[in-house]
């Protein structure tokens, strides 16, 4: 698109992305107040906006932050991060989505694999759904293959879950910590 928030967007999409060496977003977007799109890194699949799931919880609790899912038209594993945009008087005036693309984390659980000094460790990315994001034990996890996953109440960081392979089970612990920082582009 030739408008100036599409331009400005597309800018900053190939610094983050060339500094990155990657593509750290595969798109952003931002909505109108009534939910339409008026600026865009991309051809979004839906000009209006203000009928999906995203939308509505931003709205109402900015910023929103989804659950890891694979995306198949970017093939890799993203989040979106959407933010409300007020003006300075507090009126709504639509919102922005960024879908990250989570290789930094698969690269931190990568090196991680590779500093722990004893043998064989195995790291394994879940999402809320405990299904199987990537993992370092060289098993090809299937899209959607789940596990049963227990989460302790009292930190809702750490826990445990049980893999089924055929006629094993096996059982991990995990403990998660987990921070986002927003930045301002504007």
């Amino acid at each position: 698109s030739s408008r100036p928030v599409s331009k400005d967007l597309s800018e900053k999409l190939k610094f983050y992305n060339n500094k990155s060496g990657y593509n750290v977003f595969s798109e952003i977007f931002v909505t109108s107040n009534l939910g339409t799109v008026v600026g865009m890194t991309d051809k979004t699949t839906d000009y209006y906006q203000k009928d999906e799931f995203w939308w509505e919880e931003t709205r109402r609790k900015s910023p929103y932050v989804s659950d890891v899912t694979y995306d198949e038209s970017s093939n890799v594993f993203s989040t979106d991060i959407n933010i409300k945009i007020d003006d300075k008087n507090g009126e709504f005036l639509g919102e922005i989505k960024a879908v990250l693309n989570i290789e930094d984390v698969i690269n931190i659980i990568t090196e991680a694999e590779r500093s722990v000094k004893y043998q064989n460790p195995i790291f394994t990315l879940l999402n809320k759904k405990g299904e199987v994001i990537y993992s370092t034990d060289g098993h090809i996890h299937h899209k959607g293959e789940e596990h049963e996953v227990f989460i302790n109440p009292e930190d809702k960081k750490s826990g445990y879950y049980i893999s089924t392979s055929g006629e094993t089970k096996k059982l991990f612990s995990f403990f998660c910590f987990c921070h986002i920082k927003t930045t301002s582009w504007f």
